[in-house]
């Protein structure tokens, strides 16, 4: 695994008191996978319009 994501995820871990709660309907895994998907779906969006969500686009359209 690469050592940069282990300390990533050392550090998820560290603050969580009890291991149970990561996989809690809430939990730790949960906002993880769904941050991760939210900014996947956000770059996909970006790469198909060809301009970030905040800026307008140049074209005339």
């Amino acid at each position: 695994m690469n050592p940069k994501f282990q300390a990533a995820i050392d550090v998820l871990l560290k603050g969580v008191a009890d291991l149970s709660t990561t996989f809690a309907q809430d939990g730790l895994l949960k906002v993880v996978t769904k941050n991760i998907v939210e900014q996947a779906l956000a770059s996909e969006m970006e790469n198909h319009l060809g301009y970030s969500k905040h800026n307008r686009n140049e074209s005339d359209n």
